[in-house]
């Protein structure tokens, strides 16, 4: 029988004005050129299924997707289609939760990165959705 399990990812944002262990990741702007990127999270081996998702506040943002062999070096997410998982748009509408569905094999480490929001002070909630065998 599968189990439904999630995790929602952490950020330091000091280099944004934040905390160094906050659930909620700033965004930064398009035009300063940054990226916030989320604290690794190892996904359990048995895990599949992935839907990634992000709540956003403020102004709309973009989302990228990132995976390791061993947490040092990363690589672009792909999809079922082989399409990369990079710049996913986030909308910031009232009620919207925005998900990415992977249906590909992902590596064990994994983290998210914010960046390209449309106006400063955007931040996002971001999770990791899964199945077990």
């Amino acid at each position: 029988m599968a189990s439904a399990f999630h995790h929602v990812f952490k950020f330091d944002n000091t280099a944004f004005g934040g905390g160094s262990d906050d659930d909620i990741g700033k965004c930064p702007t398009i035009d300063s050129g940054e990226k916030n990127y989320s604290k690794v999270f190892i996904m359990p081996s048995q895990a599949k299924d992935f839907a990634f998702c992000a709540i956003c506040s403020v102004c709309d943002c973009k989302m990228s997707i990132e995976m390791s062999p061993d947490g040092i070096n990363w690589c672009d997410c792909v999809d079922g289609a082989q399409d990369p998982c990079t710049d996913i748009s986030c909308s910031v509408a009232a009620g919207t939760c925005n998900c990415k569905v992977v249906s590909a094999p992902m590596m064990q480490y994994i983290r998210v990165v914010l960046h390209d929001g449309a106006a400063s002070g955007g931040s996002c909630k971001v999770t990791v959705h899964w199945t077990t065998f």
